[in-house]
């Protein structure tokens, strides 16, 4: 029985062997050339982009300064107004609880 279990297996490889080398032969070694890539061509101008571009020229106008930013606070009177509105949503929810 083992003998012809390894005579089964052995000519199961051979013959899958096989089949991979006629694959591997089909197989070109050199890759197919590839072809020059081709330039596009010039789209052609949309007069209405002319229009638009005519306009955006007109329309711009020099860049205003930016306003400064605001002040930041100190970090102490951040915090204290942090918790401040904390107590006071607080409050509003335990007054919104005790009326249910």
């Amino acid at each position: 029985m083992r003998r012809l279990a390894l005579w089964v297996l052995a000519t199961f490889a051979f013959l899958r062997f096989l089949s991979w080398k006629r694959a591997q032969a089909a197989v070109p070694a050199v890759p197919p050339p590839v072809p020059e890539p081709v330039a596009p061509a010039e789209p052609e101008t949309d007069p209405r982009a002319d229009e638009l571009r005519a306009k955006l020229e007109a329309k711009e106008e020099p860049a205003a300064e930016p306003e400064p930013e605001p002040a930041v606070p100190e970090p102490d009177e951040r915090r204290r107004s942090v918790h401040e509105r904390g107590r006071h949503a607080v409050e509003q929810m335990r007054d919104s609880s005790s009326g249910e």
